[in-house]
């Protein structure tokens, strides 16, 4: 996992170094990232799309850094404890019960669920299904975004959809509303948050 997390860090202080609107964000992973531990024994679960889409997506990393973070991915999907986000009954959000997983790599300590312990940020990983809309939702967390694969078009508050591609870095500041449709590849990304890690995310049902 070593790999890994230094494949990550470089992506984060390359945006630091291209002067990425999340600049500030991404100097708080590069430093929590700079105090991890030792990697943890964590309890491993999957999902079928793991199973189905995560090699599909490493092979599709066209960025440079990307192709870098996804050799290091390379048949490591059984390390990690596979989630997926609890939106209820929510009818926009039904698609990612079959179609959409994360795993967080650094969490804090008490989560119990990432493979490093780190307490004032948390970073993971998303894989979306080809086709698969994220529908709009919205958190009080500040949230940085790097596309490792999967040509896709993003929404971000009321700005119109964008589409996004490998090497793409995506800020969602504080309450930001944002959806992520997936077009013929699936979507994997890595994420983070950089404060209010506890705080509820919300559908926003404008969004799409």
């Amino acid at each position: 996992m070593d790999k890994v997390i230094k494949a990550i860090r470089a992506i984060y202080a390359d945006g630091i170094e291209q002067n990425h609107e999340s600049a500030i964000h991404l100097a708080t992973l590069c430093d929590a990232i700079d105090q991890l531990g030792p990697e943890q024994t964590v309890q491993t679960s999957s999902y079928g799309i793991v199973g189905r889409c995560f090699q599909h997506a490493l092979s599709h990393a066209s960025n440079d850094f990307a192709q870098i973070l996804s050799a290091a991915l390379d048949s490591r999907h059984d390390r990690f404890f596979w989630q997926q986000p609890d939106y209820g009954d929510a009818e926009d959000f039904r698609v990612l019960h079959a179609n959409y997983a994360f795993a967080l790599i650094a969490a804090p300590k008490q989560w119990s669920c990432s493979n490093y312990y780190c307490e004032n940020v948390f970073f993971g990983i998303s894989l979306q299904a080809p086709h698969t809309l994220y529908a709009g939702h919205a958190h009080k967390a500040p949230e940085v975004y790097y596309v490792v694969s999967g040509k896709s078009q993003w929404k971000r508050g009321t700005e119109n959809w964008t589409e996004r591609t490998s090497g793409s870095l995506v800020f969602h500041d504080h309450y930001v509303s944002h959806a992520m449709q997936s077009f013929d590849e699936p979507l994997l990304s890595l994420f983070a948050w950089t404060s209010d890690l506890d705080g509820e995310i919300v559908a926003v049902s404008d969004d799409h």
